[in-house]
């Protein structure tokens, strides 16, 4: 792995391989940028790359450095699609959550306190434990429904707590998706379903790939960049 010293982000870490056909950058905090690249990609057209894209990488640097920022409270509860969240400190031993319709009541015993680590962390593991039950309720059916309105056949969805990839498609037309997209806006949680969908028949990145995404949605290219100002930190 090389590296690419820039005067605002410092150092960048640079892949290239002849098996990448593009130049892309991710981003995981202000110290931890990564531009991967061709083979063949001269250094003054990186550079020349990462100059035109820096307004945008400051903008996701900033709603990084916000959302590391931020802790749940019960006026800021964590992001749920079909729940709302009910939290309070109460007289019990251990924190518990229950159900009540659409809503969690999560309890807390009194010497917590929200900004605690074991607090937020607590939180954080409810939190993935009703996404799964939402990406279980809304993904497979929303995977059908675009299935048949595209024409494409599935032979399998499994819902996984994925690190670093919102889905995968595998051989035999078998999709994984992560549940984490239940925290996208609609739009780019069908983005991501098409896109494994399209792998379903094609299973690289080529040119016939991209022919078969832009057949189905023309702007799709402007959904990658949209996508890639989320990330997985959960």
């Amino acid at each position: 792995m090389a590296e690419i010293y820039d005067n605002e982000f410092g150092i960048v870490k640079l892949i290239q391989r002849s098996n990448i056909r593009r130049v892309t950058i991710q981003i995981r905090s202000h110290n931890s940028i990564l531009i991967t690249a061709p083979h063949i990609a001269s250094r003054n057209y990186i550079s020349n790359f990462l100059e035109n894209n820096r307004l945008q990488i400051r903008k996701v640097i900033e709603a990084l450095n916000q959302q590391n920022n931020k802790y749940y409270t019960p006026q800021n509860p964590p992001p749920t699609r079909f729940y709302r969240w009910k939290l309070i400190r109460t007289r019990v031993n251990a924190p518990t959550m229950r159900f009540v319709g659409h809503i969690v009541h999560v309890s807390f015993p009194m010497h917590y306190q929200w900004e605690d680590r074991i607090t937020q962390e607590t939180l954080k593991a409810m939190l993935v434990d009703i996404l799964r039950k939402e990406a279980h309720r809304y993904l497979p059916k929303r995977l059908t429904e675009l299935s048949l309105k595209h024409g494409f056949q599935v032979k399998g969805l499994q819902i996984k707590r994925m690190k670093s990839r919102w889905g995968s498609c595998i051989s035999g037309r078998k999709i994984n998706l992560n549940l984490y997209l239940m925290l996208l806006p609609d739009h780019l949680i069908d983005h991501v379903i098409i896109h494994e969908l399209c792998h379903s028949i094609i299973m690289n990145h080529g040119e016939e790939f991209h022919r078969l995404m832009k057949s189905i949605n023309p702007r799709y290219r402007d959904l990658d960049r949209e996508l890639k100002e989320y990330r997985i930190d959960y």
